[in-house]
């Protein structure tokens, strides 16, 4: 048995999967699988969370991306979405999110190159409980520069007490939040 058979028995395989336009030139719309640990602060390379991006006629690996650090990124590949053409190289790229472990994670969104599978950009949230990458969407053009926005949700930081929600508009191509708003705690003070 191989690595990859391995992982998707033992890890939650395809947890998170979406479908995205042909990026391997056969004509068929490709898949992104993410595939969660289901151990958490792993230290072992084999325990990391993985994204792949598989053909959707054949169902052979075009793309394996790992996490890098399983203390930090341990619900890597919790949501994906295809980013659209963000480098300009004619082919459609994906972003992955890592919003980080329930109680301290910070999260984490990587664009990455649907050509070679290389990171074209990421963003990273900004304190520890943002969770940044809950939720991924690819949404029009907002600014105007030719490419399409992504939608990105998390928890809102600075926040002591309850999560009150928090979405941000991010330019993978100029690598900048365009706009972000929080969440109205219901909590009565």
């Amino acid at each position: 048995m191989n690595e990859r058979e391995i992982h998707r028995q033992c890890w939650m395989f395809g947890f998170a999967r979406k479908w995205m336009p042909d990026i391997d030139g056969d004509d068929f719309p490709d898949l992104i699988v993410g595939t969660l640990t289901d151990t958490m602060g792993s230290s072992s390379d084999e325990e990391l969370g993985v994204v792949e991006v598989l053909s959707g006629a054949t169902g052979s690996p075009i793309h394996e991306i790992r996490a890098e650090e399983p203390s930090i990124y341990d619900k890597f590949g919790w949501s994906l979405c295809c980013a659209g053409d963000t480098d300009g190289d004619g082919i459609p790229d994906f972003a992955m999110g890592d919003p980080g472990t329930f109680f301290s994670g910070r999260g984490l969104v990587q664009v990455r190159s649907g050509r070679d599978g290389r990171e074209i950009a990421r963003i990273a949230g900004e304190e520890y409980g943002h969770h940044l990458g809950s939720a991924l969407c690819s949404i029009e053009d907002l600014d105007g520069d030719g490419f399409r926005e992504l939608l990105i949700g998390g928890a809102a930081p600075n926040v002591e007490t309850t999560s009150q929600g928090y979405f941000c508009v991010w330019s993978p191509a100029k690598n900048r939040i365009l706009f972000e708003q929080e969440g109205i705690s219901s909590l009565l003070e």
